[in-house]
Parts: structure tokens; C-alpha cells; sequence
């Protein structure tokens, strides 16, 4: 029994070694990302050792895809009806707006205010471009927010300020451009984002949207977030995360760039899960790590971050964090990897403040309190890291 069991362990450390002494292994079912050549560049074979993430908004995005996740019914676009219409047209510091019965609006110059109240199927149609002008949505009932060539910058507070509770369909009119800013100063300290929605955000339409923070994050929902297919949303935060939810983000689909340079600042970050069934999720971090005086540990930047559960049945997930400590995926609980592609490129190093320290990781699932689960039953995972003490993959438990 010995003689066999030193035989079959010695076969299989010949295995090992013939396998990792030959060239790099290539993976043929990897594309939409650099594989060392021009950003954006389509690519269908990629090397383990050279493969790079880079934002790419134009390559189309992939077509298959998991069954979509809907948190609730009422969630659906194609069973919501929005057929009072209200426009908001933006022209540098005015607002010309038309409203229906039960929706008053007043307006500052280019700031506008509208409370759809109890009125049913208000659909808000926003257009115009401002340097200085804002929206602010209330109400008691779902909306509809069709984005149709609007340009909105707002220098002291959020651009597109939805403060309604009920759900907000966002809606990104097809084949126009759109875009949402704020400004590094802001005369509202509490402001949370460029783009700010207190309730559910169900993201649609096949337009365009770009939304910058430079005083906190740039999308943020006190909710959750739902993208859907044919959505093609670019967010980037100088100060803060690039989208954030409270309640889950889940992506069904679209073409997803996030970009985010602050310290320890996240690409996707959920209190709760996040889901990806479809699409490609491109998420780039550059901040390092820093150490949190409140909560008294240190902090470093992931692309992706969610507190509880992390799953991928479908799409792609591009994920790179270059500086100090960074992740690729961080989840709190459980990460469960059933289909779909992930790159992870990590290339920084460790972070110690006294006796805490924050290493680099391609993913992580678990806290120092969490004993967390990773369960690979499908799909393309390819993780690169570098720097001194990083790792590639590692759960706090099994």
C-alpha cells in the first residue's frame, strides 16, 4: 500500500511539473479585453501571463446570457405603463419645462424641482444641456426618468437628485448621448453622488450615460440597482465609489465601465449581493489602501465589493486594482462562481498601519470575523496578481 501510494503521488507530481514547465497556457474562450495590444481590441486568445483589463465602451456586449434577476415583479419595464409626460429641456441657465395635472414644478434658474406626488405614470423626459443646473425628483408612485440628450452638471450638489422612495426606471433613450455631473465642493455635505435615487434604480434603454463624481460617488441608490441588456453606463468617482447600493446591485446586462482613483474606494460596492447574469462589467481602481481612524482598521480599493453574497451566471467581468492592498472581488459571506467569464489583474502590493495590514488579492471571500465559502461550479476565472504578499484567490473558510 505504501509502494502505490508513493508511486501514484510521485505520478502525480510529474503531472504537475510537465504541465507548469511548458509554454503559457492559453485560453481560447476569453475576449472584449486586452491582451496586450491597443485598449478596446477584441481578442480571442489571451495568455495567462500578459492578459490586461482596460475600459472599453464600444465593443458590443456579449450575447449570451443567464436568466435575468428580477428582485421583484413590479421591477419589469415591459409591465410598467408611463404615459403622463412631463419635459424638462435644459439650455445653459434655464429650464423650460411642461408639466400635466398633479405635477407642479418650480424652477431656479436651471434647477428644477418636481413632486409627482400620488399622481400615477408620470414619465419625465429630460433633454438640454446646463453647467449649472440640476433635477430633483419627489413622489408616491413609480416613474419613469428618460434621459434623451441631457447634460447636466451640477458644481455644488447632485446632478440628478431622485428622492421619490418608489421605484425609478431610468431609461437611456436609444442612440443618445447622456451625461451627469457634480463638482468637487459641494454646499451640501450630506450629498451622496451625481447621481442619486433613494428607492429601487432599473436601469434600461439602449442610449448612453456617463456620470462623473468628484465630491462622493457617482451612482448610488439607497436601494438596489438593476441593469438590464442594451444599457451602456459609465461611471467614474474622483472622491468616492463608482456605483453604490445599499440593498444589491444586479446586472442582467449592459456594457458597465467604472473607474475610481480615491483611497480604498470601490468600483461596485452592495451592502448587500451582487448578482452578474449578462453583459460586460469593466470596474479599473488606482487609489491604495489607508488606514480608517473610525473603524480602526485599514482599507483598501476593490473593483468589485459586496457585504454579503457574490454570484456570476453569465456575462463578463473585467475587474483591475492597481493600487496598495486592492482587490479584484471582495465578498463578506459567500462567493459562488457558476458561469460566465472573470479577469482579475492585481498588481499592488501590502499595506501595514501599525498591526493591520491590507493585502492584495485577486479575490477574497470571508472577513476576520466571517468564515466565508467560495464555490467554483462553472464558467472562464482567470486571475493574475504581483506585488510583495499578494494572492490570487483565498477564502477565510472553505
Amino acid at each position: 500500500m505504501k509502494k502505490n501510494l508513493a508511486l501514484a503521488m510521485l505520478l502525480t507530481c510529474a503531472c504537475i511539473m510537465q504541465c507548469c514547465s511548458g509554454d503559457d497556457p492559453t485560453y481560447e474562450y476569453f475576449s472584449g479585453y486586452n491582451g496586450g495590444g491597443n485598449g478596446g481590441s477584441f481578442i480571442s486568445d489571451i495568455t495567462l501571463t500578459t492578459f490586461d483589463v482596460s475600459i472599453d465602451k464600444e465593443t458590443a456586449e456579449p450575447t449570451t446570457t443567464a436568466t435575468p434577476y428580477m428582485p421583484d415583479e413590479e421591477d419589469s419595464f415591459e409591465a410598467a405603463s408611463f404615459t403622463n409626460v412631463v419635459t424638462v429641456s435644459f439650455n445653459d441657465n434655464t429650464a423650460t419645462c411642461s408639466t400635466t395635472d398633479g405635477v407642479p414644478i418650480s424652477t431656479d434658474g436651471s434647477h428644477v424641482v418636481a413632486d409627482h406626488g400620488d399622481t400615477k405614470g408620470v414619465c419625465y423626459v429630460v433633454s438640454g444641456t446646463t453647467a449649472n443646473g440640476s433635477l430633483t425628483i419627489l413622489g408616491n408612485k413609480k416613474y419613469e426618468v428618460l434621459l434623451s440628450g441631457a447634460n447636466i452638471v451640477n458644481p455644488d450638489s447632485t446632478a440628478l437628485n431622485m428622492l421619490s422612495k418608489k421605484r425609478a426606471f431610468l431609461v437611456l433613450d436609444n442612440g443618445k448621448n447622456n451625461s451627469l455631473a457634480d463638482g468637487p465642493t459641494s454646499k451640501d455635505t450630506n450629498q451622496k453622488a451625481a447621481l442619486y435615487c433613494k428607492g429601487k434604480l432599473l436601469v434600461n434603454g439602449t442610449g448612453t450615460l456617463e456620470v462623473t463624481g468628484c465630491y462622493n460617488n457617482a451612482i448610488h441608490s439607497a436601494d438596489y440597482i438593476v441593469f438590464q441588456k442594451g444599457t451602456n453606463v459609465y461611471a467614474k468617482s474622483t472622491a468616492g465609489h463608482g456605483i453604490k447600493a445599499n440593498d444589491g446591485i444586479f446586472i442582467n446586462g449592459g456594457v458597465i465601465n467604472v473607474e475610481v482613483t480615491a483611497a480604498a474606494s470601490k468600483g461596485l460596492n452592495s451592502e448587500s449581493d451582487i448578482i452578474v447574469n449578462g453583459g460586460r462589467t469593466t470596474v479599473i481602481t488606482t487609489g491604495d489602501a489607508i488606514y480608517d481612524t473610525d473603524d480602526q482598521e485599514a482599507k483598501g480599493c476593490a473593483a468589485l465589493k459586496c457585504d454579503s453574497v457574490f454570484t456570476i451566471n453569465g456575462g463578463e467581468l473585467l475587474l483591475k486594482s492597481t493600487g496598495i492592498g486592492g482587490k479584484g472581488i471582495r465578498a463578506g459571506w459567500e462567493a459562488y462562481l457558476n458561469g460566465g467569464t472573470i479577469a482579475i489583474v492585481t498588481t499592488g502590493g501590502r499595506y501595514t498601519y501599525g498591526n493591520d495590514d491590507v493585502t492584495a488579492k485577486g479575490i477574497k471571500v470571508g472577513t476576520k470575523s466571517v468564515h466565508g465559502v467560495l464555490t467554483v461550479s462553472g464558467g472562464n476565472t482567470m486571475v493574475r496578481t504581483s506585488g510583495s504578499s499578494a494572492e490570487g484567490i483565498e477564502s477565510k473558510g472553505t
